[in-house]
């Protein structure tokens, strides 16, 4: 039995079948599919650098031929980017009817402190169908985001404070960053 809250996706497993006599080993793939919705994802750039903002549209199908889906939410997690946490992002509340999709645009700033690396999104969809039966089903979309930082010798600046904010000819200005 696979769990309700299973991720969506291919899991793989060696399998050894034994009569006590005999031992045979095999290689047995699992596909866990929704039969709610297809999730599918589009980010507008793949390889991003520290403090560029970028939008990723997600789109939900309601694949089931019976169900309508109501108070559905989008979550989206960059995982690990922001020194070990989650960057996330959720939508408002739509509904979908039987065979109908919707199309979200969340945004995001990659983390000014970033390490150079791929990182995976998570989309998270919850809703409830027209008999109030709840939902939660989760894809994982592995190395879909990229970070580079400039080779060059860039310095970025996040907070300056001058003191005096005015000055004239002759004075001591303090700045802090």
């Amino acid at each position: 039995t696979i769990p309700s809250s299973q991720f969506l996706g291919t899991y793989t497993g060696l399998i050894t079948v034994s009569d006590g006599t005999a031992t045979d080993t095999f290689t047995l793939n699992v596909e866990v599919e929704s039969n709610l919705i297809n999730i599918d994802i589009d980010p507008d750039e793949d390889k991003l650098a520290p403090g560029e903002e970028f939008n990723i549209d997600v789109t939900v199908d309601n694949i089931n031929t019976d169900l309508d889906l109501e108070n559905i939410k989008i979550e989206v997690k960059i995982k690990d980017i922001d020194d070990g946490d989650d960057l996330k992002e959720e939508s408002s509340e739509f509904d979908l009817d039987t065979g109908d999709d919707n199309e979200e645009t969340l945004t995001f700033t990659i983390p000014l402190n970033v390490d150079e690396n791929t990182y995976d999104i998570i989309v998270v969809v919850d809703g409830e169908d027209q008999d109030g039966n709840n939902f939660d089903v989760t894809q994982v979309f592995t190395n879909e985001i990229e970070v580079e930082k400039s080779e060059d010798n860039e310095i970025s600046i996040d907070r300056l404070t001058l003191n005096p904010e005015t000055v004239s000819c002759g004075q001591l200005l303090e700045i802090e960053v």
